[in-house]
């Protein structure tokens, strides 16, 4: 009987000495790529908060009426999911190795291969002051609460952002007579996002019983991009047809922290660390947009396309506009 109790706590001495060593030797430096593949086109949606269809909206003074655009805005832009799929399926090991084998460990995590990244904002324009120019603000906000829950499998995911950004353009033509109206312009927006996910699943062992294992996972991520465009329009009775060039580049600064633990009947662990990281200003992204105005009296009605060239995105908006 004694021999058999110390051959019992060795084995569990063993157990307990190898998964304290788990070192989670991926989990940090795959979340960390999966922080910076996101650089590429977490902007790309806030740019097109501030589209307005006309290149120009003409001058606040003087001018009778007053030239002002006010409304709501909203954008999507597409993300492959693939580029990923590798570090999650990383970290995922990570967490497994917590939990002993008699527990058969099994944690999912599933998310389309194409994801809609969503953006809206309120927005305002107003037209220039005897130069032939327009300057426009845009500004959204969420509450900690207001997008949360979201279920990916044994994991569940909140967001909260806020995206402000303003710009002014130049008209180089006004859009006098036969001429359409051409202007060139430079912006900059401030973003802020919270990404939080969390893990509770329990499992089950024929020895051991229940084991719980837990996760909390935050990011954090501030950008700062600046821009510069070109853009043409004209009218034709009812409708403003519309067309463009963006190129922006983006400073970023992020931080994430995280902590795993799992909890079974001979041993309590846990895995937690933190890091920051920042970078100048990335390499530049090259945007061309095309978009339309449809004019009904005062209300304007807009839609707009945008690809990427840089990262390989397209992205959408529509607004709604009281244009005076």
């Amino acid at each position: 009987m004694k021999k058999k109790l110390i051959i019992f706590s060795f084995i569990l001495f063993f157990k307990i000495f190898s998964y304290a060593e788990s070192d989670f030797l991926m989990f940090e430096s795959a979340f960390k790529d999966i922080s910076n593949k996101t650089q590429d086109f977490l902007p790309e949606s806030s740019t097109l908060l501030s589209f307005q269809p006309d290149a120009f909206i003409g001058n606040f003074f003087p001018s009778i009426p007053p030239r002002f655009t006010v409304g709501i805005s909203a954008s999507v832009t597409t993300v492959d999911t693939r580029f990923v799929a590798d570090d999650f399926t990383a970290m995922i090991n990570d967490i497994i190795s917590l939990v002993p084998d008699d527990y058969s460990p099994n944690v999912k995590f599933s998310i389309p291969q194409r994801i809609f990244l969503p953006n809206a904002a309120a927005q305002i324009r107003i037209g220039g002051f005897f130069l032939p120019f327009d300057f426009g603000v845009f500004g959204v906000t969420t509450t900690d609460n207001l997008i949360n829950n979201i279920t990916f499998d044994d994991f569940s995911m909140d967001l909260a952002y806020t995206s402000v950004g303003g710009d002014i353009r130049y008209a180089i033509f006004e859009g006098r007579n036969i001429l359409p109206k051409l202007s060139v312009g430079a912006g900059y927006i401030y973003s802020k996002y919270t990404f939080g996910m969390d893990l509770d699943k329990t499992l089950f062992s024929n020895e051991y019983g229940a084991a719980k294992l837990t996760g909390d996972i935050n990011l954090k991520l501030e950008s700062h991009t600046i821009f510069a465009q070109i853009q043409a329009s004209k009218k034709i009775l009812f409708l403003t047809p519309s067309i463009g060039l963006k190129a922006y580049s983006t400073i970023f600064n992020s931080n994430l922290d995280w902590e795993i633990s799992s909890k079974y009947t001979f041993l309590d662990l846990t895995k937690k660390d933190s890091y920051s990281s920042s970078n100048d200003l990335s390499k530049p992204l090259v945007q061309l947009f095309a978009g339309c105005g449809i004019q009904l009296w005062h209300l304007q009605l807009s839609v707009c396309g945008a690809y990427n060239f840089t990262s390989e995105q397209f992205s959408a908006s529509a607004a709604v506009n009281f244009k005076m």
